[in-house]
């Protein structure tokens, strides 16, 4: 178990679990990944599987591979190509078919500011600051009760030895 530190609440995080003060904000970066992931991964993926294969396949052709080693490994390089292939052409019915309800969703679902971010990240950042306050406040008191009753103990043990 590790423990950071929060400057925005003040108080010691001790785990990652989502209930401890200030753990919201993965949570919150869920709403900034769903409009960014439901638009371009499908391609950048498929992309990089093509690279990939295109690189190993270099490397294994002059390369000192040969016999069975050199065809499972050339395979694995067209299984990657035709994956990559595949990927596309889903990504191709997907923006024929389905890429308009996939904006209008988006358009609905995610208001930008006038800064930068959305609507509803701040909404729900506010929402669980807000929900969280009375709880970090309680808990920065238990937190100096505790480190006063520590220092305590070790000037008590000091004054008695």
């Amino acid at each position: 178990m590790f423990v950071t530190y929060d400057d925005s609440v003040g108080v010691e995080v001790s785990s990652d679990s989502f209930w401890e003060v200030g753990n919201y904000k993965r949570t919150v970066k869920r709403i900034d990944d769903g409009h960014r992931l439901s638009g371009h991964e499908l391609r950048r993926h498929a992309q990089q599987l093509t690279v990939w294969a295109r690189r190993w396949k270099q490397l294994v052709e002059k390369g000192p591979h040969y016999g069975t080693v050199e065809k499972a490994s050339m395979a694995v390089m067209s299984e990657a190509e035709w994956v990559s292939e595949l990927h596309l052409e889903v990504k191709a019915s997907l923006m024929n078919e389905d890429f308009r309800k996939i904006k209008n969703w988006q358009k609905e679902a995610f208001h930008k500011q006038m800064m930068e971010g959305f609507k509803e990240t701040k909404e729900a950042e506010d929402g669980f600051r807000k929900a969280q306050k009375p709880w970090a406040k309680k808990l920065k008191e238990v937190e100096a009760a505790k480190k006063a009753h520590h220092t305590a103990c070790k000037e008590e043990k000091l004054a008695i030895s």
